[in-house]
């Protein structure tokens, strides 16, 4: 093995959307593009749209081509494959196979809320077949122990460890915070893609409700993020059908416009349907936020009722409208959440215990150590 171990990191095209791009991205600027020779592989290309099945299959063998190509020419000591549910799954066990085929060890990331979903959906031929992919990997990295252990309950013992995700994100200390005017909202923040899958649609039915029942404190929910055209116009007309005057639509804000965004929110709004660990709770933590968010994917793992947030199930206006007027009409619970949040993020989702993780993960396949 060379003194810098080669590792081919097969995910999404660079700076991609989604989070499992995202990710890539940050292990290409940490210390483990230091610790080893670290060389981006995307199994798509940014300039490929989905059109036909026939296109699909061209662009897989096309793929699956390039890949066999990359292998020869760098020789890697071991592959990380970030992947999904459902064809992202299939695509990249099939370039697992050709990983193991040319002598290369590799580990599975697993990504997105609906990994178990989609295994427990799956024929039993096909959950045969998932299973035996998996267990092809030398090793596999989850969210959350709770994750791990659901899907292995599926597709019986792997060797596994736990691997959550990390943002760099500046901490925004408290005196940083714009002073509230007496009788000023409190502002809700959603941050994020716009699409229903979001629960923005429960959102906005949540602020009717708070406004038709009146009395409560005055609260304001900002939504900040784009999506595509037919989605976002959706959410937005499901708005003006009946506004209620507390709903801001910010449009897209990236670096120092996102941090402020972040700035002057008091609590962080995340009503999806269905999630992964998501990185905006990260931020959120970093910025010293209290964060309401739907009990799915890894996030119950991330907030402990009444001490971070709170959670609520997903599809539930009434219970967004309810979390809201508590944490709208407590600013000092509201301040303890956050405190405890940033010192949660210290702790457990900053980059440098993201890279001491990863590194550990890699060192143990290398050696075929167990996790």
């Amino acid at each position: 093995m060379r003194s810098q171990p080669t590792v081919l990191n097969i995910a999404p095209p660079a700076s991609g959307t989604g989070g499992i791009a995202f990710l890539a991205d940050l292990e290409q600027r940490s210390a483990l593009a230091e610790r080893y020779r670290l060389i981006r592989f995307p199994l798509a290309r940014r300039d490929e749209p989905d059109r036909t099945p026939w296109h699909r299959l061209v662009r897989t063998v096309d793929r699956g081509g390039a890949l066999v190509a990359a292998l020869l020419r760098h020789r890697p000591d071991l592959a990380q494959i970030h992947t999904a549910s459902r064809g992202s799954f299939w695509s990249n066990a099939a370039a697992g196979r050709i990983c193991l085929r040319l002598g290369c060890p590799f580990v599975f990331r697993i990504h997105g809320g609906a990994f178990a979903d989609f295994l427990e959906e799956l024929s039993p031929e096909r959950r045969a077949r998932a299973r035996a992919a998996l267990r092809s990997a030398r090793a596999v990295a989850f969210l959350s122990d709770r994750w791990a252990e659901r899907i292995q309950e599926l597709v019986g013992e792997l060797n596994w460890t736990v691997i959550p995700n990390a943002v760099e994100f500046p901490m925004i200390p408290a005196e940083e915070r714009p002073a509230r005017a007496p009788g000023a909202p409190v502002t809700f923040l959603f941050i994020g893609t716009l699409r229903p899958l979001k629960g923005l649609y429960e959102l906005i039915d949540a602020a009717r409700i708070l406004r038709d029942r009146g009395g409560g404190p005055p609260v304001r929910f900002l939504i900040v993020g784009g999506g595509r055209n037919d989605e976002e116009a959706a959410i937005r007309a499901h708005y003006a059908a009946d506004p209620t005057g507390t709903v801001e639509f910010a449009g897209i804000r990236r670096g120092e416009e996102k941090i402020d965004a972040f700035r002057q929110a008091d609590v962080l709004l995340l009503p999806s349907h269905t999630e992964g660990q998501p990185l905006v709770i990260l931020e959120a933590f970093a910025a010293g936020l209290p964060v309401i968010a739907t009990r799915v994917g890894a996030i119950p793992e991330m907030i402990g009722e009444g001490i971070h947030g709170f959670l609520i199930p997903p599809r539930d206006p009434e219970a967004i409208a309810q979390a809201v007027v508590r944490l709208a009409a407590d600013p000092s619970l509201r301040q303890r959440m956050g405190e405890t949040n940033q010192a949660l993020f210290r702790e457990q989702y900053t980059l440098e215990r993201y890279v001491e993780r990863v590194d550990r993960h890699w060192k143990q396949a290398l050696r075929r150590d167990p996790l």
